[in-house]
């Protein structure tokens, strides 16, 4: 369902675990499909209490590609909710200066 999250082991990839989460589509900026997006973020960090053993994890920008959330707002979410983490260290894959500058905005606007 939309918001929720399952991990599985990585198998051959350097990391041990993937995280598999059903991403929400922006459509009309609703404060339900917000919700559901910071849903999405909540259920996978939920899971580092399942995985004792993983002292981090990495997102993409969830939801910013064909989902077509704003960058603006997708980032004010993850930060928002990546601040509530259990996990040591938190990292964050961008792959446009934009997307770096949007992500640090939050940041500093969260501190």
């Amino acid at each position: 369902k939309v918001g929720e999250a399952i991990i599985t082991p990585a198998f051959g990839l350097k990391s041990k675990y993937v995280i598999h989460i059903v991403c929400p589509r922006y459509i009309h900026g609703t404060d339900q499909e917000k919700t559901l997006l910071a849903e999405a973020y909540r259920a996978s960090l939920d899971l580092h209490k399942t995985v004792t053993d993983a002292d981090s994890i990495a997102f993409m920008s969830m939801g910013t590609g064909i989902y077509r959330w704003p960058l603006a707002i997708a980032a004010k979410i993850a930060v928002d909710k990546l601040q509530t983490s259990g996990f040591k260290e938190i990292i964050v894959v961008v792959s446009e200066h934009q997307a770096r500058d949007e992500y640090l905005k939050a940041v500093n606007d969260y501190l």
